[in-house]
């Protein structure tokens, strides 16, 4: 397997893992810092739910992979047909109120760039399924921020939930195509496509997360919490807003970028709403360090790990094939 192949199938494993664990523990409601990474998905009992379950966050994931793989492009069209056949074929776990409400509209016939809930709305619901924009799209940077605002609108149309849908899709275009991390790169890198209107909050985090990354755990998770808040929010977990759901996943991953349980570890002990922090920042250490170091207990426990590795084999097919490369 290519080495960015296995960052294929590490982003979308990455994914579903660090949302079916952090799923776990959020519902189990352990103190932060007894959340690790589990030895096996069967140690928390998740009610109903088989081990391994994930949320709507891995499901809205595949869904966009499904919906590239069916047209070879990203459609709006297309993306939005596969979230309704998930809504109503699926069980759809824990979803998001603004991504229910979006898909509700779809359901009744709104068209899929109309049905976005809006302004004023700026959960997290489109960087938790950003990823499979940055494998398709991570040699063209003008296509990764236009794809991503056709995945983000469908559902929120607020800017600074499209602005985070783009940093998390240029982290992992970013992983994809370098071989090692540079962190001030990394940084770089994304600030450049966070220069959009929405940005601006990121930026400002972003330029300052060195900064972060040298003080202790506690107190840059808390500076991070309120990014981009509102003055009298004073809480010190990552609630389901766009700006500290991205920054925080961000900061695990440049806190421990040779480590994915590490980074995952970090997410959870930050609190708050882990099942997507465990997906956003799964699958950008996944799309750096491959599915081969994400723990085979993990790969294997997850549901429907198979199934997510064979997508993942198919959208770098169908990205060859895109470039003109026959295997």
């Amino acid at each position: 397997m290519q080495n960015a192949e296995r960052k294929y199938a590490g982003t979308l494993l990455g994914c579903a893992v660090g949302d079916a664990v952090g799923l776990c523990y959020q519902f189990a409601h352990l103190p932060g810092e007894k959340r690790e990474p589990l030895e096996s998905f069967s140690y928390l009992p998740f009610g109903r739910y088989p081990p391994g379950q994930y949320s709507d966050d891995t499901d809205m994931t595949l869904a966009i992979v499904r919906a590239i793989l069916e047209r070879g492009e990203v459609s709006g069209p297309s993306i939005a047909k596969e979230f309704v056949r998930m809504w109503e074929t699926c069980p759809v776990v824990d979803p998001g109120i603004s991504c229910s409400d979006a898909i509700e509209a779809l359901i009744r016939g709104a068209p899929w760039d109309g049905s976005g809930t809006s302004e004023g709305r700026a959960g997290n619901g489109t960087a938790m399924r950003a990823s499979p924009i940055g494998l398709w799209d991570y040699d063209d940077m003008e296509k990764l921020r236009r794809d991503s605002e056709i995945q983000s609108v469908i559902t929120h149309k607020d800017r600074r939930a499209v602005a985070g849908a783009i940093a998390v899709a240029a982290a992992v275009a970013y992983n994809v195509k370098n071989g090692e991390l540079d962190c001030e790169n990394f940084i770089s890198f994304i600030k450049a496509e966070c220069r959009i209107d929405g940005g601006g909050p990121y930026l400002q985090y972003l330029d300052d997360m060195p900064k972060l990354l040298g003080m202790p755990e506690a107190e840059a998770i808390s500076i991070i919490a309120r990014a981009g808040q509102e003055q009298r929010f004073s809480g010190s977990h990552i609630t389901p807003f766009v700006v500290p759901t991205v920054l925080v996943s961000l900061y695990a991953f440049l806190k421990h970028p040779d480590s994915f349980l590490d980074a995952l570890a970090l997410v959870y002990r930050a609190g708050g709403d882990i099942d997507t922090t465990g997906a956003i920042t799964g699958a950008i250490s996944g799309s750096c360090l491959g599915a081969e170091q994400i723990p085979k207990h993990l790969k294997e426990g997850v549901l429907n790990g198979e199934y997510i590795a064979e997508l993942a084999r198919k959208l770098w097919q169908a990205k060859q094939e895109r470039h003109g490369v026959r295997r």
